[in-house]
């Protein structure tokens, strides 16, 4: 029964963020919050979504997390997101590339069909990520599904990306550590 409610309410929560940013002109949204990871993955049962993972430094991977009002990575702690997992569906083709500091932008972006899990970042090298770049390369016709989401930046907190065809979460070139990031879509 708590297995059900819980379904449930994560399939609301998707749903609700991705209602709530549908209209033109809406204000934004308050940042994410600490999650506990998720009883039913990827929110399966809507139809457009997007989740994260994070590989933290000194921490390793962490749950999954779906839709805008959760985060992936930590907050307070001073600890570097080093690689991405991302899942996003209902839109069409996704792709991914990571900028990660000392090294730049990942020369061949990670692209995936709808619904695949795409990696990005290097794990287990102890290797930075700075900033996230995500976006729709072949979207679906008749669908305007968009990607928005929060960044959680050393020394600024949490900067917010308004809903459209590709995001950037994080900065580049100013050697400031990616520390948590929430994804979600709308219509």
């Amino acid at each position: 029964m708590r297995r059900a409610i819980r379904s449930l309410l994560v399939f609301g929560t998707v749903v609700a963020s991705t209602v709530a940013m549908a209209g033109t002109g809406q204000a934004t949204p308050t940042p994410p919050t600490e999650g506990t990871g998720l009883s039913q993955p990827f929110g399966v049962a809507a139809s457009t979504g997007a989740c994260v993972r994070a590989h933290v430094a000194d921490l390793g991977w962490g749950d999954w997390f779906c839709g805008i009002d959760y985060y992936a990575g930590t907050v307070g702690r001073g600890k570097a997101i080093e690689a991405l997992q991302i899942k996003v569906w209902g839109g069409g083709e996704v792709c991914a590339r990571a900028h990660m500091r000392n090294t730049g932008w990942e020369s061949n972006p990670m692209c995936r069909e709808d619904g695949d899990v795409i990696e990005v970042g290097d794990w287990g090298h102890a290797r930075t990520m700075e900033a996230v770049q995500i976006w729709f390369r072949d979207p679906w016709p008749g669908v305007n599904a968009r990607l928005h989401g929060w960044g959680h930046i050393q020394n600024r907190g949490w900067v917010y990306k308004q809903p459209a065809n590709a995001v950037l979460l994080g900065t580049e070139g100013q050697a400031l550590r990616l520390e948590a990031v929430s994804l979600g879509t709308v219509l």
